[in-house]
C-alpha cells in the first residue's frame, strides 16, 4: 500500500510540476506571454526530510533590460491519497521556515496540493500565506472526482466502487494520468470477479524463496484459485509476449512452490488468467499456446471479456472499459 500511494504522489506530482511551470512562465512579465524557456530550470528537485519528500520547483532567472538577474522558485507538497490535516499543515509550515532560512534572499511561493482538507488546516495554511490547490485546480472537476474515488477505491478495495464508476463515466483521465488507466482496470477486474461470487484479493505481494511477486488480483472459490494479471491498454497497443510468458511460467510457479510450503490452498485447483484489452500478436498467441502445454493458464482479450460481462449487473464496467480501453 505505501508503495501505492508513493506511485500516486509521484503521478500528481509531475501533474503538478508541469502546471505550475505554465503558471510561472506566464505570470514572470506581466507583458510577455510566457518567460524564455532557455532561462527556466528544469522542474526536477527533491528534498526529503523526516516527512518525506517535498518538491523544490527550482529556480527561475530572468534578466531585466539592465541586466539584473531575478530569481524567485515555487515549494510543493503532495498528500494525494488523502485528506490533508492538522498535523500535515503544521509539518509543512515547518518545512517551510526551513527553506526560508536556507535561501532568505530568494522569494517563494508554497503550495500545496491535496484531494481535500481539513478546516484547521486551510487555516493554518491560509495564515502562512501557503496556497491550497485540489485535483480540480490541476486536472479539471470531472478527473478529479475520477482520481479522488480511485484513491479511495486503492486504499480500501473491499468498498462498494459505484462510485468509482459513476466518476469514470462522467471522467476522461488525459493521457498524462494514462498509467492511472492500469490501476483502474485492475480495480474493475477485482470487482468482476467478486460479482462472480469469488472472494477477491486486490494487490497481494508474495515473497517466497528470495523471490517477490505482486499479483494484481487472486480471485479464490470453492474449487479454485485464480491468478489474475491485468493489462488495461488501449485496443492498438500491442501485447508484451514476455509479460505473458512471466505469468504463465515464473508468477504461477512461485505461487504454487509457496501454497506447496505452506500447505494453502492444497485441494483448489491453481490457474494463471492473462486478461489484456491490448492487441494480441502473433507472437502472443505462440506463447499462450507454449504455455497450455506446461501450466493452467488462460489467455482472456477484450472480446471474451466481454462475453462473460454479459449479465446487465456488469452493464457500467462494460461502458467504462468500452469508454477507456478502446484506442
Amino acid at each position: 500500500m505505501f508503495s501505492t500511494q508513493l506511485h500516486v504522489n509521484k503521478i500528481m506530482l509531475d501533474q503538478l510540476s508541469s502546471r505550475l511551470k505554465k503558471w510561472l512562465n506566464l505570470s514572470w512579465n506581466s507583458d510577455n506571454t510566457s518567460a524564455d524557456p532557455y532561462t527556466c530550470i528544469n522542474f526536477n528537485k527533491t528534498a526529503w526530510d523526516l516527512y518525506g519528500p517535498i518538491y523544490i520547483c527550482p529556480f527561475i532567472s530572468q534578466a531585466n533590460e539592465k541586466a539584473v538577474t531575478s530569481q524567485a522558485f515555487v515549494a510543493a507538497e503532495v498528500t494525494a491519497y488523502r485528506q490533508y490535516a492538522e498535523p500535515d499543515a503544521l509539518a509543512t509550515i515547518d518545512r517551510i521556515k526551513t527553506i526560508s532560512r536556507t535561501h532568505p534572499s530568494v522569494p517563494f511561493q508554497a503550495v500545496v496540493l491535496a484531494p481535500s482538507y481539513s478546516s484547521k488546516a486551510l487555516k493554518l495554511l491560509k495564515h502562512r500565506g501557503i496556497t491550497a490547490l485540489n485535483f480540480d485546480d490541476i486536472i479539471g472537476e470531472n478527473d478529479g472526482k475520477l482520481l479522488i474515488q480511485l484513491m479511495q477505491n486503492l486504499i480500501n478495495p473491499t468498498r462498494d466502487p459505484s462510485a468509482l464508476y459513476n466518476a469514470a463515466i462522467n471522467g476522461n483521465i488525459p493521457g498524462e494520468l494514462g498509467s492511472l488507466k492500469g490501476t483502474l482496470f485492475e480495480i474493475l477486474i477485482y470487482d468482476i470477479y467478486k460479482k462472480l461470487g469469488y472472494k477477491s484479493i486486490f494487490n497481494e505481494e508474495i515473497k517466497f524463496e528470495d523471490k517477490q511477486f505482486e499479483y494484481d488480483v487472486i480471485a479464490i472459490s470453492d474449487s479454485e484459485v485464480l491468478l489474475i494479471e491485468c493489462k488495461g491498454r488501449d485496443a492498438i497497443s500491442s501485447e508484451s509476449p514476455h509479460e505473458i510468458q512471466k505469468h504463465f511460467g515464473d508468477r504461477l510457479q512461485h505461487f504454487n512452490a509457496y501454497c506447496a510450503k505452506n500447505k494453502l490452498h492444497q485441494n483448489l485447483r491453481k490457474r494463471a488468467i492473462f486478461i489484456t484489452t491490448g492487441f494480441l500478436t502473433e507472437d502472443c498467441y505462440k506463447v499462450y499456446s507454449g504455455a497450455q502445454k506446461q501450466s493452467d493458464c488462460e489467455l482472456i482479450n477484450k472480446d471474451r471479456l466481454f462475453d462473460m460481462l454479459h449479465d446487465p449487473k456488469f452493464k457500467k464496467i462494460k461502458k467504462i472499459i468500452d469508454r477507456f480501453y478502446t484506442g
